[in-house]
């Protein structure tokens, strides 16, 4: 938001579902000063960080990670924001794009099944 604060071109923050959690106040503040930022939310109901870290620590086990699924859409328009659903990579330019030139605060939502890579 502070990036977008002091920049006249466009904003586009790349979040996860957990990481985004953390922050939903901050929905209503790109709303309040009317700030054009665009969120790509990759969504896998999951504190995936966090669970890395529990993994690296503790080996396989991991304690309250998995997150109960949120309708972004809903919350979108709670906040009277932009929403859009993507369903694969390819559609995220178009979406971009389109976010973009609204030029509102904006959610790209794309729901992912992520595969950690080996040791993880």
């Amino acid at each position: 938001i502070l990036f977008q604060t002091h920049r006249p071109d466009h904003v586009v923050a790349v979040v996860g579902d957990g990481g985004l959690r953390f922050s939903l106040q901050e929905l209503g503040t790109m709303v309040k000063e009317q700030l054009p930022l665009v969120i790509v939310l990759f969504d896998d109901c999951a504190y995936g960080v966090i669970g890395d870290f529990q993994k690296v620590r503790h080996g396989s086990a991991t304690t309250a990670v998995q997150l109960e699924h949120i309708d972004w859409a809903y919350l979108a328009t709670a906040y009277n924001i932009g929403y859009q659903w993507v369903s694969a990579p390819d559609k995220l330019e178009a979406a971009l794009k389109k976010a973009i030139a609204v030029g509102q605060p904006t959610i790209i939502h794309y729901p992912v099944k992520l595969k950690k890579p080996e040791g993880m």
